[in-house]
């Protein structure tokens, strides 16, 4: 107890929506869980609360804070916390951070799972109605969007057979997506790609890891080129890297 008080006075903008963050976490969560109050929220919106939650940290366990969603991180973006409407199933295998602006749609029978350590910065967008699974060490640029459903029904008038409207998402240990990114359905990420910024993803891409994926939609610009190091993520501007 004596640590959870001491974290809440560590991150005061907590305290703005500690009666939602309380609730939260005993409504989805088993009480030896949601008594360490793992996940945190800043101004949530719920805007459908069902289905499930589930938090599987095999390393450390359970532990104060360990996901945080709606903090504010960009200031590009409203201060405006996060979005849920939940009827599937919301899985955290691990440290989860989700900044402003952001919403999360998991819809009846949908799964979402996030791998140990991901990052979105902000204005992430997530609808999922099938399947969508991050690795680990995934990191997200602001205004990305993942989506694994048309929505509806494509009707081929040329008599070709109906093309399966949803399909599952799998992005690898590893990938940094950059800004303004959008992922549809059947998108499979080989680990520690680098997606640039703007691109479209709408396929299994059949590429070594450490490769460079860009354009609408995405191609392989190069392979086996660069990965992200999450351990030297600070640029230092002042330095001649000449």
């Amino acid at each position: 107890m004596y640590r959870i008080i001491r974290g809440l006075l560590r991150r005061r903008w907590i305290l703005r929506s500690i009666c939602k963050t309380i609730f939260f976490n005993f409504y989805y969560l088993p009480f030896r869980q949601a008594i360490y109050l793992p996940i945190l929220l800043y101004k949530p919106k719920f805007l459908k609360l069902r289905g499930m939650i589930t938090i599987i940290n095999k390393s450390e366990g359970v532990k104060f804070g360990m996901v945080t969603l709606g903090r504010f991180t960009s200031p590009l973006f409203p201060n405006s916390g996060f979005r849920l409407y939940n009827e599937g199933h919301i899985i955290f295998n691990g440290d989860c951070k989700i900044g402003n602006d952001c919403s999360i749609v998991v819809s009846k029978d949908g799964v979402l799972a996030f791998g140990e350590n991901f990052q979105a910065t902000a204005s992430l967008k997530i609808n999922a109605s099938y399947k969508i699974v991050f690795g680990k060490d995934v990191l997200v640029g602001y205004n990305s969007s993942f989506i694994d459903t048309d929505f509806h029904h494509v009707i081929p008038i040329n008599g070709e057979k109906i093309p399966k409207p949803f399909g599952e998402v799998v992005i690898g240990d590893g990938v940094w997506f950059g800004f303004n990114n959008v992922v549809l359905k059947n998108t499979i990420i080989p680990s520690k790609c680098i997606i640039a910024s703007n691109t479209l993803l709408n396929k299994k891409y059949e590429c070594v890891e450490c490769s460079l994926l860009a354009g609408i939609p995405a191609i392989i610009k190069k392979e086996g080129v660069a990965y992200l190091d999450r351990n030297d993520h600070v640029i230092d501007y002042k330095k001649n890297y000449d």
